[in-house]
């Protein structure tokens, strides 16, 4: 690799952990008010305050080939993910962009608790062609505590080919 498709790629590196870090972050335990340096005013109707949006790094996504299930290991991580940390947020839905190469096998992406090793229930989306799928409200399903929060992909069957290309938690008040 030259230098300059080095620097290109720290470029992009850099401004992705400035958007991540741009964005609305933990404001203390619903219920905290009036902290210094506390996010998340309610805003005014329509603004875009409603929606956190956290996503997991990835530079070029993750193949997947295998009807077991592989975790993703710690670049990827969100670290010290706590939801009780977000003030008003009652719903959080797990999204994710896959793309089977072929329409007979399903792809699967799982949020994984790295924490104490095992699956969020109910996190588990596929499917067979090139889209964005998201679960259901899993809000319950995540631990009252600091986990790090990783996913696992898998395919439905041995024998095929896929990729997950982005992953999002998205948090709602």
């Amino acid at each position: 690799m030259n230098l300059r498709m080095f620097m290109g790629y720290l470029l992009i590196l850099l401004i992705g952990a400035f958007m991540i870090s741009a964005c609305e972050g933990p404001v203390g335990p619903q219920g905290e008010t009036g902290a210094a340096g506390e996010q998340g005013d309610p805003g005014l109707p329509g603004s875009s305050d409603k929606q956190i949006r956290l996503g997991f790094e990835m530079t070029g996504g993750f193949g997947i080939s295998s009807d077991t299930a592989r975790v993703i290991g710690p670049s990827v991580y969100i670290t010290n993910f706590d939801k009780r940390n977000y003030a008003g947020v009652d719903s959080i839905v797990f999204s994710a962009l896959l793309t089977p190469d072929d329409s007979t096998y399903f792809a699967h992406v799982e949020l994984y608790n790295v924490t104490d090793g095992v699956p969020i229930a109910n996190s588990d989306i596929s499917t067979n062609s090139y889209q964005w799928v998201e679960s259901g409200n899993i809000y319950d399903d995540l631990p009252d505590k600091a986990i790090d929060l990783s996913f696992q992909i898998r395919l439905s069957s041995y024998g095929g080919h896929g990729s997950l290309r982005r992953a999002v938690l998205f948090l709602y008040r």
